[in-house]
């Protein structure tokens, strides 16, 4: 195998021509359209992800405070809850975090019991 020694033709800049090279800029319009388009179809994508990535932790939060239900009320009450705020966080719509609200409601009820 031989390797040439010459330098680089100066028609042809290695970083410009190809479309997978690092420093890879469009000349043409077509092509910046393209970049752009491809960065908001990520960017798209990636918030679409996001959301499903939401979605299912709320409903693994919605399953453990339905789980919440079958304690005793004594449990609950170490916990700084009622059934009742148990029963509210169960019909909040998913959009709201169950857990995050239930935690709030319980530090409240625990300040408001030890008076």
């Amino acid at each position: 195998m031989t390797y040439s020694t010459r330098a680089a033709s100066p028609a042809i800049n290695p970083s410009t021509w190809h479309p997978v090279a690092r420093h890879y800029r469009p000349s043409s319009r077509a092509g910046l359209v393209l970049r752009g388009l491809a960065t908001t179809l990520s960017a798209a994508v990636s918030s679409i992800v996001d959301a499903i990535r939401t979605r299912r932790q709320r409903k693994l939060d919605r399953a453990a405070v339905q789980h919440m239900l079958g304690l005793e009320d004594y449990m609950l009450r170490d916990i700084g809850l009622t059934r009742a705020d148990i029963e509210w966080a169960n019909r909040l719509p998913l959009s709201v975090n169950a857990a995050t609200e239930l935690e709030m409601k319980a530090m409240i009820n625990r300040k408001q019991w030890k008076r």
